[in-house]
C-alpha cells in the first residue's frame, strides 16, 4: 500500500458523523426544528462516544503495525 493510500477507520467515520450531526443539529435549530435539532444532538453526542472509544484502540493497533513494518524493512 502506498503512503497516499488510507484506510477509512471507525473513528474517523464516527468523527465525521459527529461534526455532521453538529452542522446539521444547528441548521435545525435554526429553523425551529426543535425535535430534529434534538434528534441530532444525541446522534452527535453518540458518535463522539464512539470516537472516544475507538480512537485508542485504534492507534494502538497502528503503533503495532508500524513496529512489526519497521522490523521487516
Amino acid at each position: 500500500m502506498s503512503k497516499n493510500d488510507r484506510i477509512i477507520e471507525s473513528g474517523d467515520v464516527a468523527d465525521y458523523c459527529a461534526k455532521m450531526c453538529r452542522e446539521l443539529s444547528e441548521l435545525a435549530r435554526a429553523h425551529r426544528l426543535e425535535l430534529l435539532e434534538y434528534l441530532l444532538v444525541l446522534a452527535k453526542k453518540e458518535a463522539e462516544s464512539q470516537v472516544d472509544r475507538v480512537k485508542p484502540v485504534q492507534r494502538d493497533v497502528l503503533t503495532d503495525a508500524r513496529e512489526v513494518e519497521s522490523e521487516c524493512v
